[in-house]
């Protein structure tokens, strides 16, 4: 078995690479389903949001974000986990920042705000979320958050 492990990703780094992508497109899968469904943008960015609330923490029995857990405990100097990273948040933000624009031009968010910036202040928001999440198990304390984040960007 460790021959044939090997032979397919060369070697632990490898597998660690094509594990972080698999990951990556799941999750951008999972999160283009949730924005892109027919409900109306405010509705499809909470539920979004409150998915990142359960899996955060224990609440779904979960060990937290692989992704999290791989650029804390990253190399500086390791380019192709870096790039692998970076890849995950530019998409992940992109969907986050069409989002918001479809927010703004349904009239239910702030049209006002810097799209770019909403886009960044959500993926921090959730990047927190799978922080904070590790200690903190209480749901109603972490779907305040998204309250909180959704009453931010809401239109005034």
């Amino acid at each position: 078995m460790r021959g044939s492990l090997y032979g397919a990703f060369g070697d632990k780094h490898g597998m660690l690479l094509a594990a972080i992508e698999h990951y990556s497109d799941g999750s951008i899968a999972q999160l283009a389903a949730r924005l892109n469904s027919s409900e109306p943008a405010d509705q499809s960015l909470r539920a979004a949001l409150m998915h990142y609330t359960r899996s955060a923490s224990a609440l779904e029995g979960l060990d937290g974000c692989f992704i999290v857990n791989t650029t804390l405990e990253m190399m500086p100097e390791d380019t192709q986990l870096h790039g692998r990273i970076e890849s995950f948040m530019k998409r992940t933000l992109t969907l986050l920042t069409a989002a918001v624009i479809r927010g703004q031009s349904e009239g239910v968010f702030n049209s006002n705000l810097d799209e770019r910036a909403v886009g960044d202040f959500l993926l921090c928001m959730i990047q927190g979320l799978r922080v904070f999440g590790k200690m903190v198990h209480e749901e109603s304390r972490l779907t305040a958050i998204v309250d909180m984040s959704m009453t931010t960007i809401a239109k005034r």
